[in-house]
């Protein structure tokens, strides 16, 4: 449909901070925290990304159907 979720640049700082939050592991189990809490923001946000492509598909399909009129 054309929706970029993450661009290239987000994609590179995402790892970056998945190795620094795998870094911290040992500190007191910090790291796990905030990698849950990082990979949960992912989620959100490619929940978020399917929803807009799905929402832009039904408005292509309606507008197909109302153009073919």
């Amino acid at each position: 449909m054309g929706i970029r979720c993450f661009t290239t640049a987000q994609k590179v700082g995402h790892a970056v901070l998945f190795v620094l939050e795998a870094a911290l592991i040992p500190v007191f189990g910090l790291g796990l925290i905030l990698l849950y809490y990082h990979v949960l923001s992912i989620r959100r946000k490619q929940e978020h990304c399917r929803l807009l492509e799905e929402q832009a598909k039904l408005i292509a399909e309606e507008q197909k159907r109302t153009a073919g009129r």
